[in-house]
């Protein structure tokens, strides 16, 4: 690989690691392992790490993934997603990463989607919650979105999980291949997760170029929210409802795409390669022209032929052509091309 590629990558990481350097320590619970060897879930805590205010994240076990040596040693791609439990929560998205599963297809219109905790409403005329993926758009398209979807702030969205993201996509992007998992985690029987864990690892050189595990808190400033419902209100203090909902435990998973592989959580399903599993639609669907398109590292977006979109690196671009979902995202439009 390009050296001065490797290093832009190295560098982008510490970059964000100088911004925000917090490390917390997390006494875990056992890893959920499937029947495969690989894991499921990362080791998770009783309670969501501390986050200290006007930060976006905090750094896990010293940066080091849960990842089991199956999962380091398997480098061909699949994406597997947990099955939502009785209360409709999402669990941890898991996948091999490569440049093929990148999207070509314009992003879905998944606004009939309600996850768990969906409680819409503006503040100072932005809404509060996006659909938030668990494995970025920019990574393998929507995937299945009633999976790979869950309730979280414009703030953990755009400023905590896409820049890191990004990270991932751009490391692919180079030609090589990550394993990459987002586990939310939701305290006692909440329905809206207190945070994400998310882990990646570049496989081929052994995490030299992209290696991190962190948490990143599911909030907004200036907001309070109740993580037993979802309900929020301005301030600082919200009382936060007890649901008597069991507390969320790993459900089965179900694989969306596999090159080869075996396995799964519920061990008296078929195997992957005994059942039929396709591939992503990432894979198959042509390019589709799009009316607009969102650049997720500035947060603004444009016209598909506005000027501004030359000038964006291909993992910064959404094509979408819903214009009130991506205000609904908090996207803003852009200036020059003043898209309607």
């Amino acid at each position: 690989m390009n050296i001065f590629r490797k290093l832009n990558l190295v560098k982008i990481f510490i970059l964000i690691s100088l911004l925000f350097p917090t490390v917390s320590s997390v006494m875990a619970q056992d890893q959920v392992i499937d029947s495969a060897g690989f894991s499921v879930t990362t080791q998770l805590p009783e309670k969501s790490p501390v986050v200290s205010e006007g930060e976006l994240y905090t750094v896990i076990n010293d940066n080091i993934p849960y990842f089991t040596d199956k999962d380091l040693t398997d480098s061909d791609p699949w994406i597997e997603f947990s099955l939502l439990d009785e209360y409709r929560r999402v669990g941890a998205a898991n996948a091999v990463l490569t440049s093929d599963l990148m999207p070509t297809q314009v992003r879905e219109n998944v606004s009939n989607i309600q996850p768990s905790g969906w409680q819409q409403v503006k503040y100072n005329n932005q809404y509060l919650y996006n659909r938030s993926h668990l494995i970025g758009f920019q990574l393998i398209g929507d995937g299945n979105p009633e999976l790979n979807l869950m309730t979280g702030t414009r703030e953990f969205n755009a400023d905590g999980m896409i820049p890191f993201e990004n990270f991932v996509a751009m490391t692919i992007e180079s030609g090589l291949t990550v394993r990459y998992r987002v586990t939310p985690f939701y305290e006692a029987g909440n329905v809206l997760a207190s945070g994400v864990f998310m882990e990646g690892f570049s496989l081929e050189d052994n995490g030299e170029s992209l290696e991190f595990n962190i948490y990143i808190p599911n909030r907004q400033s200036g907001i309070a929210i109740d993580y037993g419902t979802g309900l929020s209100i301005e301030g600082s203090e919200i009382t936060q409802t007890v649901t008597g909902n069991s507390a969320y435990k790993p459900t089965e998973t179900t694989l969306y795409y596999s090159y080869n592989r075996d396995g799964s959580l519920n061990a008296d399903e078929p195997t992957a390669t005994q059942s039929l599993v396709s591939e992503p639609q990432t894979v198959e669907e042509p390019p589709v022209a799009a009316t607009y398109i969102v650049n997720t590292n500035t947060g603004k977006f444009h016209y598909a032929d506005c000027s501004s979109v030359n000038d964006m690196a291909e993992h910064n671009k959404m094509p979408m052509n819903d214009y009130d979902q991506i205000i609904s995202m908090g996207y803003v439009p852009c200036k020059r091309c003043n898209p309607r």
